[in-house]
C-alpha cells in the first residue's frame, strides 16, 4: 500500500503543478466523486488558470469536505469578483472558524468593477452577522468614504450593538480620523 500512497501523492503534485487546462477540466467534470485530496489539487490547477476557476471555485464552495471549502473561499478572493460579495460575506458571519477567516480573506480581497457596490448592498442586510462583516471589509478594504459614508452613518445609528460599533469604527478608519 505505501507505494500506491506516494504514487497517489506524485499524482497529486504533478496536477497541481501543471495546471494543466485539460487535466483540471476533467478533474471539474468529475467534481462530485473525487476525495477530498483530490479537490484541493483540481481547485489549486485551476485556480492557477485565473478567472476561467470561478466556476469550480463557486462548486467548491459546497465541497462535502471543510478543506476544500477553505480552499474555494481562500481562492474566491482572488479570482472572484463582486457576484461573490454576498455568499462571501456570508460564510464569514457563521460556520466554522476557518472557513469564516477565509471568507474575511477573501472579500477584503475581492477585486473587479462594483464589488465595492455589492460589499454596500450588503450593510442593510436583516441579517446583523453579515452586516458586521460586510462593514467590516469595506473599512479593511479602505472603501471610498464618500460612497459608503452614508450608509456607514446610518449604521451607527442601529439598534445592534455589534452593528454600531463597526460602523463607528469604519467610518473613524476610512474618514482618517
Amino acid at each position: 500500500q505505501q507505494p500506491d500512497h506516494l504514487a497517489r501523492q506524485a499524482a497529486l503534485k504533478l496536477i497541481r503543478e501543471l495546471g494543466d487546462e485539460q487535466v483540471a477540466q476533467a478533474g471539474a467534470q468529475h467534481w462530485d466523486s473525487l476525495a477530498a485530496d483530490v479537490q484541493l489539487a483540481v481547485l489549486d490547477a485551476r485556480v492557477k488558470q485565473g478567472k476561467t476557476a470561478l466556476p469550480l471555485v463557486s462548486t467548491a464552495l459546497n465541497s462535502p469536505y471543510p478543506a476544500v471549502r477553505v480552499a474555494a473561499l481562500e481562492a474566491a478572493g482572488c479570482v472572484g469578483d463582486a457576484k461573490l460579495a454576498a455568499v462571501l460575506a456570508e460564510r464569514a458571519a457563521s460556520g466554522e472558524e476557518a472557513q469564516r477567516a477565509a471568507a474575511r480573506r477573501s472579500l477584503t480581497c475581492l477585486s473587479g468593477d462594483g464589488v465595492d457596490r455589492a460589499i454596500l448592498s450588503l450593510v442593510g442586510s436583516s441579517d446583523s452577522a453579515i452586516q458586521v462583516e460586510a462593514i467590516d471589509a469595506l473599512r479593511e478594504r479602505g472603501a471610498s468614504i464618500d460612497i459608503v459614508g452614508r450608509a456607514l452613518l446610518d449604521q451607527a445609528r442601529s439598534s445592534t450593538s455589534q452593528v454600531r460599533r463597526a460602523a463607528l469604527k469604519a467610518v473613524e478608519n476610512l474618514a482618517g480620523a
